[in-house]
């Protein structure tokens, strides 16, 4: 139990959104154990982004928190990495 105003998330699906191009699919929004918001739909895999995430996040002020949060710890470890490569 979380105390002195401690936010313990839990890991895992955190909504399920119907897909835009075939609304008999479905796909989940979760949460990782470090803390990103992430998407089971390929828009997400190839661009960090997607419009399910972007209906929750609409939905839901404090989860547009979290993905801003998931997106700097994105760009972190990417400047980390191109750091590497240009060493």
């Amino acid at each position: 139990m979380a105390a002195n105003g401690q936010v313990v998330l839990t890991p895992g699906v955190i909504a399920t959104v119907p897909s835009n191009s075939d609304p008999s699919v479905i796909h989940e929004v979760r949460l990782s154990r470090n803390g990103l918001i992430y998407c089971d739909c390929e828009g997400y895999r190839w661009r960090r982004m997607c419009s399910h995430i972007r209906t929750l996040s609409d939905q839901n002020p404090g989860v547009n928190l979290m993905v801003r949060a998931s997106l700097l710890m994105l760009r972190e470890s990417i400047t980390e990495i191109l750091k590497e490569l240009d060493e």
